[in-house]
């Protein structure tokens, strides 16, 4: 059986949760099945795209990974599915029970919490795409099913896989998430359905076994409850506090798990949901920077500049004025 430990996590340019953490057992001459924890992250809130709602996500794979040292270490996704397009060769991959490096043009399709893991090489070119299920429609969610029964798949172009296809509904899917336009929801919702079924019509190369899910912890589950908490309730001036009592803890527990947990206290989740919902506000509308100040949960104008460019490093006029040029 799995033996369960503890951690904290440093993946990803985005911001992410981490519940439960199995170990894997080792197998000779598979360079990503060590004997460390593995985490388990869901998108935190949906904090990549700062809105709830989202169907998709999109990334560059170059984004996501060059921070990292183009090195994604095991870990695996809750109520996510992930397609990952490898438009150049010499991928590292290890996805399940499969270990491979890609050759040339490769879709990888991971369900969620199955455990995968990446080197890649620092002139990749390539895309994230994830499907949070719930946010799905659906029919896409009964398309994407053939993807999500616990088995990863891996597809290179064949006659019946229209590559290229998927790659320009990539692109358009890419436009479409990083603009905020109107019906941009809708949008996404009929470019996700075309994407899956230009997908399903390819058949799988490589099918893995499933592998299981995971039992919380107690501990485990308030983060994911705090986490959840904080997506209702960061636009109102609750204090860490108010979200303890909500959870019924102390706030030095509260503190002690999400540190523990999710590699952060209680304050920093808080002050980042709020960052990054000004950011898209900043961006995207022509709302005074006051306004903005009271969408996010902040009362007090110039506390909010001075939050903003703690975190930011330069204040929210600025930051605004950088995303106009």
């Amino acid at each position: 059986m799995p033996v369960r430990s503890q951690g904290t996590i440093a993946v990803n340019t985005c911001t992410i949760r981490s519940f439960g953490y199995h170990r894997e057992q080792k197998r000779p001459g598979n360079y990503l099945l060590l004997q460390k924890p593995i985490p388990t992250y869901a998108l935190y809130g949906e904090f990549l795209s700062a809105t709830e709602s989202d169907p998709v996500h999109h990334e560059t794979i170059r984004e996501r990974s060059s921070k990292h040292g183009w090195d994604i270490k095991l870990h695996r996704h809750e109520a996510l599915s992930q397609f990952f397009l490898f438009e150049t060769p010499g991928v590292q991959v290890q996805a399940g029970e499969v270990a491979f490096r890609t050759t040339g043009p490769t879709i990888l399709c991971v369900p969620p919490m199955v455990t995968h893991g990446f080197q890649f090489p620092k002139d990749i070119v390539g895309d994230v795409l994830s499907f949070p299920l719930e946010q799905l429609e659906d029919t896409a969610r009964n398309r994407l099913s053939v993807f999500t029964q616990g088995k990863p798949r891996v597809m290179t172009p064949t006659p019946t896989l229209n590559f290229d296809g998927v790659r320009q509904i990539t692109r358009h899917l890419a436009r479409a998430f990083h603009a905020f336009e109107a019906d941009r929801t809708e949008l996404l919702q009929h470019l996700i359905q075309t994407l899956l079924i230009y997908l399903t019509a390819g058949q799988p190369q490589h099918i893995a076994p499933a592998t299981g899910g995971i039992d919380l912890t107690k501990h485990e589950q308030q983060c994911q409850t705090f986490c959840k908490l904080i997506e209702q309730k960061y636009t109102s001036d609750a204090a860490v506090g108010w979200y303890a009592h909500a959870l019924g803890v102390s706030p030095p527990h509260l503190t002690r798990i999400s540190k523990r947990i999710l590699g952060a206290t209680p304050n920093d989740l808080i002050t980042r949901r709020r960052m990054i919902e000004a950011e898209r506000l900043l961006k995207f509308t022509l709302h005074p920077i006051a306004d903005i100040a009271l969408r996010v949960g902040y009362r007090d104008a110039p506390y909010f500049n001075r939050a903003f460019k703690r975190w930011h490093g330069v204040s929210p006029g600025v930051f605004r004025r950088t995303q106009s040029v």
